[in-house]
């Protein structure tokens, strides 16, 4: 399966040395993608993101701590996610007492509810697709060991024999060009008391030569 967990924050919307402009209202952070899949961090973008007046930050001011990056691990299906809320976005005053204000912590409730009940639904989602995949490796490997056993049960072509008449004649060609003929010797008698001669050049060529006597 899947799971999903969401690290919750809350700081002064301006903090000196440490913030050098005013937080966001809700900030994101997974680790520049690292901690959490890339489809669940835009899921949250944009449930957020419709809704009017509320500042949404993605991994600028807060990119993720310690349990962000030791357990987020997306490649194994734990997804981890870091929600930043600057006080602003559901007290009337940043300082002591700390006063609720109920108009901006009821619109918050109602943004958080949104983004979790879509959370549970991608979450669901990814685990269905997870044993999927899981499941995927053994079907596959029982599919390439049919192939193989149909492979096996097939018998093999018939080696066919050579045609004797075709070997005798293949012989002949071997033997009559393993042999090397010369050219017959004659000294035909020319009648007028020379001899003619049939010598072998060096190339092996034939020549004739007119031998007095």
């Amino acid at each position: 399966g899947a799971v999903v967990f969401v690290e919750c924050q809350s700081m002064r919307s301006q903090i000196k040395g440490v913030t050098g402009k005013e937080l966001p209202e809700l900030s994101i952070g997974s680790a520049e993608g690292a901690a959490c899949d890339t489809d669940l961090r835009n899921l949250f973008v944009g449930t957020l993101s419709g809704m009017d007046g509320l500042n949404i930050g993605v991994d600028s001011q807060t990119k993720g701590g310690f349990i962000l990056n030791a357990f987020g691990r997306p490649e194994r299906g734990v997804h981890g996610l870091t929600l930043l809320f600057a006080q602003r976005a559901y007290l009337r005053h940043e300082s002591p007492p700390f006063e609720p204000d109920k108009v901006r912590a009821t619109r918050l409730q109602t943004v958080l509810s949104d983004c979790f009940s879509s959370l549970i639904d991608w979450t669901e989602e990814a685990g269905r697709e997870r044993k999927r995949q899981s499941a995927e490796p053994p079907a596959r490997a029982a599919e390439d060991e049919a192939i193989v056993a149909s492979a096996s049960d097939e018998e093999p072509e018939p080696v066919s024999e050579p045609d004797d008449n075709e070997a005798g004649v293949e012989e002949e060609q071997v033997s009559s060009e393993g042999v090397d003929m010369e050219p017959a010797q004659t000294e035909p008698d020319t009648g007028s008391g020379a001899v003619v001669k049939q010598e072998t050049s060096p190339d092996r060529k034939p020549i004739t030569l007119l031998v007095a006597e």
